[in-house]
């Protein structure tokens, strides 16, 4: 099995943008076009998914029992860490209930609006974005996680049902939600991400995913030749999307997948940049950055709204928007933020995300599982050493 190191770096900046996306601080940054448009990484994501699940999977769900270790292993790498976002989550609406009842104001009242009760039993069972809530609840970017998870269900259907003629259900089922995606984008129709575009989004990037994977695989010598200048310009694109924000969900998700099909080959200048130690470090906790953030953005939040409240001062506008200094104070404070977000995820990593998937791998496998931090750290330190040395992108 192949490991893409490049593709786990974009993984992790991508993952980076989304966090700085939902810091409305009046700094710089915030300002930033490729910043503002930071939810395009989200289509990014879908295809990235599919591309790895093919190449992890696509050849190893040919029996039931296959099929069910497929499922604990999906169900250990996203829910514990999504679950403990969401119960930290539910402490701080706890808390906003003591400051509530001693006339501290911290935002949306407890339990209430998007942090409602019904929507939380949802989360809980990662169905908030399948359920049409017509709005992101509770810890805001797992909408995204909630409609994989059931691809992931399609995808290992396909996989199981189809046996080694795989290609032409997942082709059928790329072309019906692509033609749904431009049927809403030229009828002009507003539909809601959790309200169904986003499940349409991600099957199509998803599967995207799966198709260009089969095509990569039959290209191995591409790239041989003009890597990087190939990655130079595809870099472009990828900034240019960014950017401009230029397509539609149909368009986005073609224009990514040129992007993640001639950065999986590894073979240029940009990827030996990417396959060092900190963009690695990125994509290795890039799920939880992307979980995480949200959780700190909360806790950020509602403790500038109730410092006004209590003291009286001005800290954020009408508009939600961070205000307490200049422009350049406050990309500072967008900097600080990130390192926190940063420590935070690393530390989700190493106690929750990696243990919690060894631990379900162990149980997929029928083999005895025991909680233990250990991997993660040593995953770090592995990761350190490899990065340490040459090496190409694509690990057997």
């Amino acid at each position: 099995m192949l490991r893409f190191r490049s593709l786990d770096a974009i993984r992790g900046i991508a993952a980076a943008i989304v966090a700085l996306v939902h810091l409305s601080a009046a700094g710089h940054f915030y300002a930033i076009p490729v910043i503002r448009h930071g939810s395009l990484a989200v289509p990014l994501f879908f295809i990235l998914s599919g591309f790895v699940m093919a190449e992890s999977y696509g050849r190893r769900i040919s029996s039931k029992a296959e099929l069910s270790a497929f499922f604990i292993r999906r169900f250990g790498r996203v829910y514990p860490i999504h679950f403990a976002t969401l119960v930290a989550l539910v402490m701080l609406e706890v808390m906003k209930l003591v400051m509530v009842s001693h006339g501290i104001q911290s935002g949306q009242a407890p339990f209430t609006g998007t942090n409602s009760l019904s929507s939380l039993v949802a989360n809980v069972f990662l169905l908030h974005s399948i359920i049409p809530f017509g709005d992101y609840t509770w810890n805001g970017p797992s909408w995204s996680l909630s409609v994989e998870f059931y691809v992931y269900a399609l995808f290992a259907g396909i996989t199981f049902f189809s046996a080694q003629r795989t290609k032409k259900p997942t082709i059928i089922v790329w072309l019906v939600s692509g033609a749904l995606l431009l049927a809403l984008e030229f009828s002009e129709t507003r539909l809601h991400t959790t309200s169904g575009l986003g499940l349409l989004q991600c099957i199509f990037g998803f599967m995207s995913g799966v198709l260009l994977h089969s095509l990569f695989m039959r290209s191995p010598d591409f790239l041989k030749r003009s890597a990087t200048a190939w990655e130079v310009g595809v870099s472009a694109l990828a900034v240019m999307i960014f950017w401009f924000a230029p397509f539609g969900d149909v368009g986005t998700i073609f224009s990514f997948s040129i992007v993640i099909f001639i950065f999986a080959a590894g073979r240029g200048s940009i990827s030996a940049l990417l396959q060092t130690f900190p963009f690695q470090f990125l994509g290795m906790i890039s799920l939880s950055i992307y979980l995480v953030h949200f959780v700190i953005l909360s806790v950020l939040n509602g403790a500038i709204r109730a410092a006004q409240s209590a003291f009286k001062v001005t800290l954020m506008t009408d508009g939600n928007m961070i205000n307490f200094g200049p422009a350049f104070a406050m990309d500072a404070f967008a900097l600080v933020y990130m390192l926190v977000v940063i420590v935070v995820a690393a530390l989700a990593f190493i106690f929750i995300e990696e243990p919690c998937r060894l631990y379900f791998n162990s149980v997929s496998h029928g083999q005895p599982a025991r909680y233990s931090i250990r991997p993660g750290i040593a995953q770090i330190r592995r990761l350190s050493a490899e990065s340490a040395s040459p090496n190409q992108a694509m690990v057997g």
